[in-house]
Formats: structure tokens, sequence, C-alpha cells
């Protein structure tokens, strides 16, 4: 990995562009290795690969589920995890911690949330009632294969979460020079990717 980093000079993120998850991710990464990257955002996965491919851009910062079918058809090669811990689906793949890097953390979430002037009682019945199913040994499975990692918790632990990670990434976005994505479609398609990754092209580098 650390060899690796000293070609990596043009960073990729599909799908979501400026602001997005991924873009955040490969902006923390390029300050924890002290290396200015250039962000080359893409319209979707599919402009983006063949790129990937040809060697246009180094590396992706993209989801598990989007970018491990293409490692494990030979074509990319896995460099580490943004997730705390490595993922289930790819217990292969290093964390960046394991690699060298554990300042370098990052993954997108999804949650279920409900108007303000919700009563607490049924924001607490829903609240139980989702992380009921969330521990279902079937519907944690299947979450997992689409790269979810299924947390569960209460309303309070959920909130409490918002706002720690609205306080993390508030000056990692500005340190990074981006901006906000207000693009609604957008920042719905890149929250619905649990666990990220960095990868390139296989054969590329040592």
């Amino acid at each position: 990995m650390r060899e690796a980093v000293e070609t990596m000079l043009i960073a990729a993120s599909p799908a979501s562009g400026n602001g997005s998850g991924a873009h955040l991710a490969g902006e923390l990464f390029s300050q924890a290795v002290g290396m200015k990257m250039t962000h080359v955002p893409y319209k979707g996965v599919s402009p983006a690969l063949p790129d990937l491919f040809s060697g246009q851009v180094a590396i992706i910062f993209d989801s598990v589920q989007t970018m491990m079918p293409q490692v494990r058809a030979g074509k990319l090669k896995a460099l580490a995890i943004t997730s705390p811990a490595r993922w289930p689906a790819a217990p292969e793949v290093p964390t960046m911690a394991q690699a060298g890097y554990p300042a370098v953390t990052a993954s997108s979430w999804i949650g279920l949330l409900a108007p303000a002037r919700t009563p607490k009682d049924v924001v607490g019945k829903l609240s139980g009632e989702m992380d009921a199913v969330l521990h279902q040994p079937e519907v944690k499975a299947r979450l997992i294969e689409y790269g979810i990692d299924p947390v569960g918790g209460s309303a309070g632990q959920f909130q409490s979460f918002i706002q720690e990670e609205a306080v993390r990434w508030g000056p990692w976005s500005a340190k990074g020079e981006s901006r906000p994505n207000n693009d609604t479609d957008n920042q719905a398609a890149w929250r619905q990717q649990s666990a990220g990754g960095c990868w390139r092209r296989q054969g590329a580098l040592p």
C-alpha cells in the first residue's frame, strides 16, 4: 500500500461527484498520506471503470458492492476498506488502519428518520421494531451481501451519531476544497453505499 501511494496522483469518485462520500474519503486519504491528488468526478460507475482499467485514473473510491465483482473477475485490486473493520463479504481486504493509515476511516450510512414532532413513544416503537428486524439472521446476511452492515441501535444513539458525523466531516469538506452536493438524487445514491474502499486496476502497481 505504501509503495503504491507514491504514484497515486489521480483519484476518481463515480456516481456522486463533488462533496460526495467517495470524494471526501479520497480527500481524507490524500491528507493522511500528505499528497495532493486530482479528484475526477464521474456521472456513474460505467464511465469511470474504463478509465480506471486503462490507467487514465490511478485509483477509485467506491462501494464494496460495486467494486468487488471487478476484483473477483481479476480486473481490479482492492487496496483497502475504509470502514473500521474488515468487511464480512471480503475478509481478505485489509482496512485502511491495517494498511498503515489509521486516520482514514469513512463509511456511508442509511437511517430511518421521522418528523421532528413525532411522539417519543411512536419513535421508540419504530426504532425497536427496526432494530429487531435488522438483527434477524436472514436479513443481516442479505444486507451484508449488498455491502450494507446492519448496525441498529436506539433513536438516541442514531441522533448522536448524526451529530458526530456532522462535526467530523464539516472541516474535512472545507479543507479538501469540496462543496456539499445539492443534487438530492446524488446524495441519495451515495448514502446507500454503506461500505467503501480504495481500488486500482489489477497489475498497475506493485
